[in-house]
């Protein structure tokens, strides 16, 4: 017995010993998959260049995870046939259920999202915004950050989806995940900028290989003369050119001539060179310290005096927040001094260790005049404040020695009212419609002062006599809020106390900052200190013609040292040395109460012990399977919507067909559709005589049905004389038995794929052999 390969004519006989290739449909279905997981990983890696804006990433789960959501529900809705409009609603409503139960779980009303739920959205959003305007990267991760990052992430996916399979457009699918790249990259700080440009190129680079190829694939005629390379040959040398192009770009990139050069519009740092660096306040960066009060460990500090170790001062007040702008450059060793004072001062030598600041300023007494032990610092002289260039300054360990002024109220008095007119543009400035019952207040208080140091001391011992120190307030500094605080309120911390004194002081021509920073914290020892958290602080600074820029203490509860001869301010007793607190949980924040000599915190004097008090938070397990389960729903009522319009559909067509070649030709469309949904489509180019010939044996179908459906679909469409009403009778009944027996030999999971219009895919079929 000899063995022979059938031959198709004109088509040219597998090796025996070959594996035979897949069949063109499934090459295009197998393309088609791996540039929807390329649109998938555009969106993923400018989700995770996000990484460079933040301190850490815990944002990162929540944002991919949205962003994968939100590309698994446009592909349902493709799938299901649902229109534009219908895909966007899904979206969209996908989208809230995401925010409700994976960002705001802990705001639902038993398991709902309810108003609660919109409205801590409403407040996380528009904290966002405010924090935006001042957070310099890399900054804290907050919830509206999060918030906010994981609705661009979905937006991005549910623009690239439509742009990629629903509008073929190329370059308009890499354009959202682009807008978050250089939105991360324009805001960071040369943070992982190589690594993470070279991830997202590659995701670029790979999606347009494989859109290009699957494109290329789906429109390519197996009749034309002469075959350019396949698919397999076409990705593996794609894939080979475009390695090597991130990787030479990576390797080389940075090093070519030119590229440590000064920007033609440098936008970080308007006229201020190659080497400087712009930034904006840490106030933002701090204020969860300054009303969270928790006993997490910053840094410590061996000096030879206490002091309030500061950080920087914020200059500008738009009439909603201060913020700042200062130009940082490279320093070491001895530091460069900006306003000097003539008054005598104390050195002071102090050895910081930073192990949880996570920010990139660098804690100091003010005025710092030497910096050792340390190297990649920045400095601005007119703030006085350091910051390094890595990512965060924990774990770094630096000498800073300072000199800290001595004042008398006696030499204070001498200060002239005479100011320099750089100082009068930039520390009197006060934004357009500043309330003038603010400035009618500030005059009264200060009616009887007769010299700046006079009135700047009026200020602040009205604020500390009048008003009382609370952190159940919200935070930041507009107009209503300063309003809200000075005349209706009339109480809060530190943030509002010090940037209050600062806009009554400019309201009276007292030029005015706030400086943050920290007070002296706990004394672990005769010369070293413990930082935490709720030791963070914000306090004026005002400046007096010969002595420059002078602080003051308008909060309550709070005293900086060697400030007393002139403030009158008793100075905070540094506390004495206690246990670190036990770790808590983030759903059980460990409550603590005040150390001696320490400011009682009012969030803990609560008439319910916190022994006893009970969170009423979701379990993350439990958020997590509602979460699933609703998402179950959703996909289960899409997946019965699309049931249900295709079943319309099919009737809907039936009904329209009212003439007898019509109805013959529907009966063909609804055999060859149950065909391909069955995994035997019809080949390019193949009549439907031959494709009736040749698909009955592979879809385990009869003939006849097929035959008598190619010969009515082919008098349909080419006979002159038509079909007759019998003729387009029997077409439909053939039809309804194909479709038929291919339900019958299915399996319930191929029933439910084919009504959700899911093609099978089988493997490809072996040569024919038959014996001679």
């Amino acid at each position: 017995m000899a063995a022979v390969v059938e031959e198709r004519p004109g088509v040219a006989a597998p090796s025996p010993t070959a594996p035979p290739p897949p069949p063109p449909e499934r090459r295009s279905s197998v393309l088609e998959a791996g540039a929807e997981v390329a649109v998938i990983l555009l969106t993923v890696t400018a989700a995770i260049s996000l990484l460079r804006l933040f301190t850490n990433g815990s944002f990162l789960d929540r944002v991919v995870l949205a962003a994968v959501l939100a590309h698994a529900l446009a592909w349902i809705c493709r799938r299901l046939g649902v229109g534009m409009g219908g895909a966007t609603l899904v979206s969209a409503i996908g989208l809230l259920l995401f925010v409700a139960y994976a960002i705001e779980p802990q705001t639902l009303s038993n398991g709902l999202p309810l108003a609660k739920t919109w409205h801590v959205v409403s407040t996380d959003l528009n904290g966002a915004v405010t924090r935006f305007n001042t957070a310099v990267p890399p900054t804290p991760v907050t919830r509206g950050f999060v918030l906010a990052s994981a609705l661009a992430a979905w937006v991005c996916a549910f623009l690239a989806d439509t742009a990629a399979f629903r509008l073929a457009a190329t370059i308009e699918t890499v354009i959202p995940s682009f807008t978050i790249f250089l939105f991360g990259s324009v805001l960071a700080y040369n943070r992982n900028r190589l690594a993470l440009s070279a991830l997202y190129l590659a995701s670029v680079l790979l999606f347009m290989l494989l859109i290009s190829v699957a494109r290329s694939e789906e429109s390519a005629n197996w009749l034309a003369g002469r075959k350019g390379p396949g698919s397999r040959a076409l990705l593996a040398r794609g894939i080979g050119i475009g390695a090597l192009a991130v990787v030479v770009a990576a390797a080389l990139g940075p090093d070519l001539p030119g590229a440590g050069n000064a920007p033609v519009f440098n936008w970080r740092a308007k006229d201020s060179g190659p080497n400087s660096r712009t930034t904006i306040s840490p106030l933002v960066d701090i204020r969860t310290r300054l009303v969270d009060q928790s006993d997490n460990e910053l840094f410590t500090v061996q000096s030879s005096s206490p002091a309030y170790w500061r950080i920087t001062a914020l200059d500008k007040f738009d009439g909603k927040i201060w913020s700042s702008v200062g130009t940082y450059k490279p320093a070491g060793g001895g530091l460069p001094s900006g306003v000097r004072s003539r008054a005598p001062s104390n050195a002071v030598t102090a050895r910081f260790s930073i192990s949880g600041l996570s920010s990139i300023w660098l804690p100091a007494a003010y005025r710092p005049t030497r910096l050792d032990g340390i190297k990649k610092v920045r400095y601005d002289p007119e703030s006085s404040s350091l910051l390094t260039d890595a990512d965060t300054s924990n774990g770094l360990v630096y000498r800073v020695e300072s000199a800290l002024p001595q004042l008398t109220s006696t030499d204070l008095s001498t200060a002239p009212p005479v100011l320099p007119q750089s100082i009068i543009e930039k520390y009197l400035a006060l934004p357009d419609g500043f309330p003038s019952s603010v400035v009618q207040l500030a005059q009264r208080v200060t009616a009887g002062a007769a010299t700046p140091y006079a009135k700047a001391k009026a200020l602040q011992d009205y604020l500390r006599n009048n008003y009382r120190y609370d952190l159940n307030v919200p935070p930041g500094h507009s107009d209503d809020a300063l309003q809200r605080f000075l005349f209706v309120t009339k109480r809060g911390y530190c943030e509002q106390f010090a940037g209050s004194y600062a806009a009554m002081a400019r309201a009276i021509n007292l030029p005015s900052r706030v400086a943050v920073g920290f007070t002296p914290g706990q004394q672990v020892g005769p010369d070293s200190y413990r930082v935490l958290d709720r030791h963070a602080h914000a306090w004026p600074e005002v400046y007096l013609s010969g002595y420059g820029w002078v602080a003051f203490e308008p909060t309550p509860g709070r005293g900086a040292p060697d400030e007393q001869g002139y403030t009158g301010v008793t100075p905070m007793a540094p506390e004495g040395f206690s246990p670190p607190p036990a770790v808590a949980t983030p759903e059980t924040p460990t409550t603590t109460g005040a150390s001696a000599g320490s400011t009682p915190n009012p969030r803990t004097a609560t008439t319910n012990p916190p022994a006893v008090k009970t969170s009423h938070k979701t379990p993350g397990w439990e958020t997590a399977l509602l979460l699933l389960g609703l998402i179950v729903v959703l996909l289960g009522g899409a997946a019965a919507v699309g049931i249900t319009r295709r079943r319309r559909a099919f009737a809907h067509r039936r009904a329209a067909a009212a003439t007898a070649e019509a109805r013959a030709l529907v009966a063909w469309e609804e055999a060859e559709e149950a065909l391909t949904l069955a995994g035997h489509p019809r080949q390019r180019a193949e009549t439907p005589a031959e494709y009736a010939q040749r698909v009955p044996i592979p879809a385990a179908v009869s003939p006849a049905p097929m035959a008598i459906l190619a010969e009515a679909t082919a008098a349909a469409a080419y006979s002159e004389d038509g079909v007759g009403a019998e003729d387009a009778a029997a077409a439909s009944k053939a039809a309804d038995e194909v479709r038929g027996q291919l339900a019958s030999r299915a399996t319930r999971q191929d029933r439910l794929r084919w009504a959700l219009g899911f093609k099978t895919v089988h493997e490809p079929e072996a040569p024919k052999i038959r014996p001679v």
